[in-house]
């Protein structure tokens, strides 16, 4: 009988045996951890699943958001300003040079005025790097002076573009009188047109613009005070190429300083 047993034993383990082996070859396996299926692409082909990303590619920032340089801004543009608040050597903290004609500094300070008694004399601008005046430009002044009847003698400031047998001379007084004069090489030659602008009983600070324009030149008056710009005069000018750009400044009688502040150029 215990024979017996044993035999049923064995053939049952045979059989389990058989089971396990007609299972492998169909393909199980032990257990595992799983993992996700492929994907398949449209065409039905198998992806290989990708097991490393690449560095983000940081996004490229559109040309509004770059950060543009004073030369780009100026190219794109097509335009050039320099200003200051203080015109002259030691007084222009923004770097332009000027040399001074015939003019002198009072008291230390950046007031100008002329050295020889009705004559003009002239402050010179040299633009930063030695840049070359165009000839479409404006410059522009803001000009206080005394007026002649509060015991001031006669005074005068105005802009000048001048180049090489050509230029102008633009200029207001402290009595209210305005003119244009041409120049040649800082020589004042003859006075092209006159006017008068209000002057008030303690003067008048006023902001005078001289522009070059394709071969118009125009003097326009802005009332600091009051403000409201009026142009008083429109000229046909033969075009030429300014070497000189500058303020200049006259006195008759007694020696007077002019201030003048806020110097600006601009090409157009």
């Amino acid at each position: 009988m215990k024979t017996r047993r044993i035999m049923t034993v064995g053939l049952v383990l045979l059989a389990v045996l058989a089971c396990l082996i007609v299972a492998g070859m169909k393909g199980w396996g032990p257990l595992s951890h799983s993992h996700p299926a492929a994907r398949t692409s449209a065409e039905g082909s198998t992806a290989p699943r990708n097991t490393h990303s690449d560095p983000p590619t940081a996004p490229t920032p559109s040309p509004s958001a770059q950060e543009s340089s004073p030369a780009a801004t100026q190219a794109s543009s097509g335009s050039y300003t320099y200003s200051t608040p203080q015109p002259g050597p030691g007084c222009d903290k923004n770097g332009a040079t000027w040399a001074e004609d015939n003019v002198q500094f009072s008291n230390g300070g950046c007031n100008v005025e002329a050295t020889v008694t009705n004559q003009y004399g002239f402050l010179n601008l040299t633009l930063p790097d030695g840049r070359a005046f165009a000839q479409n430009n404006t410059v522009s002044i803001t000009g206080s002076l005394g007026n002649s009847g509060d015991g001031y003698d006669a005074a005068c400031i105005g802009l000048e573009e001048n180049g090489p047998g050509a230029g102008y001379l633009a200029a207001y007084c402290n009595d209210g009188d305005w003119y244009i004069y041409t120049t040649s090489d800082e020589v004042v030659g003859h006075q092209v047109s006159t006017g008068s602008i209000p002057m008030g009983a303690n003067g008048t600070t006023y902001q005078m613009t001289l522009s070059l324009e394709n071969g118009t030149l125009t003097l326009t008056f802005n009332n600091v005070n009051a403000p409201g710009a009026f142009k008083v005069a429109s000229l046909n000018v033969t075009p030429f190429q300014p070497a000189q750009v500058g303020i200049g400044y006259q006195y008759s009688g007694y020696q007077v300083p002019a201030p003048a502040t806020d110097f600006v150029y601009t090409e157009q």
